[in-house]
């Protein structure tokens, strides 16, 4: 237990002459398997470093890469614009996705000049691919994963197809309500 601030200092010394000989602290010893350890390896591998927490029992990681990207169960990671990777998921109450303008939303399908596809061309479509237009298959899906942004406008887009699809059979229907009544009277 560190009681004073020349004992705080004296251990905060010999924790960084620990790190800078070996490249591991063991921060909590609870016997032979329980270590908290904490490691900043340079392993010559073209000067990657790294800041790595790790239970050695649980092989749980925790790790810093000296190219901005932060690993959580895993220390892999790929060479995509991500910087966050987490093994297993992530569980959260709240997300929040900023967009750059309104451009990146889907409301574009409300303009006038937008091209709604035809049902009957809809249909084909997913008679022949077994998807909607647009929507990645669940080949591509496995294959890819999917942007959860990029996919929420998406499925916003449909749904905003499928309501002006809707006005427009409502609209038909109306129309035929009124022949059938005129033909009633």
């Amino acid at each position: 237990m560190v009681n004073s601030k020349l004992e705080w200092q004296m251990e905060i010394t010999t924790f960084i002459q620990l790190l800078n000989k070996e490249g591991t602290v063991v921060l909590r010893n609870l016997g032979t398997s329980h270590n908290m350890v904490l490691a900043m390896p340079n392993n010559n591998n073209e000067g990657t470093t790294n800041i790595r927490i790790v239970d050695d029992y649980n092989h749980n990681t925790f790790v810093v890469h000296n190219n901005g990207k932060v690993t959580i169960g895993t220390e892999n990671f790929d060479s995509s614009d991500y910087n966050l990777y987490v093994k297993k998921g992530i569980k959260t109450e709240k997300i929040k996705v900023e967009f750059a303008n309104v451009n990146g939303w889907a409301d574009y399908v409300f303009n006038k000049d937008y091209k709604l596809m035809p049902l009957e061309d809809v249909e084909n479509f997913i008679n022949e691919n077994k998807h909607l237009p647009e929507v990645p298959s669940a080949q591509e899906v496995v294959d890819n994963g999917v942007e959860l942004k990029g996919m929420n406008v998406l499925l916003l887009k449909k749904v905003e197809e499928l309501t002006l699809h809707i006005i427009e059979l409502n609209k038909k229907l109306n129309s035929l309500e009124e022949t059938v009544n005129q033909k009633n009277k």
